[in-house]
């Protein structure tokens, strides 16, 4: 059996709230009743981050007359596959929503592909989801530092060895990166690189 004294994560449900709230913003923005469809690329398999994530993006839409479809893979091919047909047969979709980067970047790509101007939001912070953000593709996505969390869990293990308490749980951050901010916070997702 294994206790542990103390852990750094990221709190999930926010992750997602903050990319349903940035696409819900968007969906008004665009003139469009809260009434309709929206699709999201989930796991095809239960994990805690997918369902903490989920429940907090649909928590952004209470209240408002929506249906979430939700796709399943673990690949770009996957999702781009799902969301090219699902584009043909619901050309009025409200906006999509990646929950983790490969879900993201294949809807990505088939919405690129399709010419339509669909609404899309995500979670994670990998290069190609940032540049789609800079590209004006994808509105926005909720991004956490790695570096941020060993950061953390460093100096939380330092506290420990010299005998200070420290909390059970610390939490790095979460930050919404759109086109206002992605070239500007690019380099603490992605030390010494930049966008093109």
């Amino acid at each position: 059996e294994t206790t542990l004294d103390a852990v750094v994560m990221y709190d999930a449900v926010e992750q997602g709230y903050l990319a349903g709230v940035a696409l819900r913003d968007a969906i008004v923005a665009a003139g469009k009743e809260l009434s309709g469809t929206i699709y999201y690329g989930n796991l095809p398999y239960i994990h805690p981050n997918a369902q903490t994530r989920e429940a907090g993006f649909k928590s952004a839409f209470e209240g408002d007359d929506i249906e979430f479809v939700m796709l399943t893979g673990e690949t770009p091919e996957e999702f781009y596959a799902g969301m090219e047909s699902y584009i043909m047969s619901d050309p009025d979709m409200l906006g999509a929503w990646g929950l983790f980067s490969a879900a993201t970047w294949g809807m990505y790509q088939a919405i690129q592909a399709s010419g339509e101007e669909i609404l899309l939001s995500s979670v994670d912070c990998d290069t190609v989801i940032l540049q789609g953000i800079k590209d004006g593709g994808i509105l926005g996505s909720t991004c956490y530092a790695p570096t941020e969390g060993l950061r953390l869990a460093t100096m939380t293990m330092i506290k420990m060895l010299n005998g200070e308490t420290v909390p059970g749980i610390t939490y790095q951050s979460n930050r919404f990166l759109d086109a206002s901010n992605v070239e500007e916070l690019f380099e603490i997702y992605h030390p010494g690189e930049s966008l093109e």
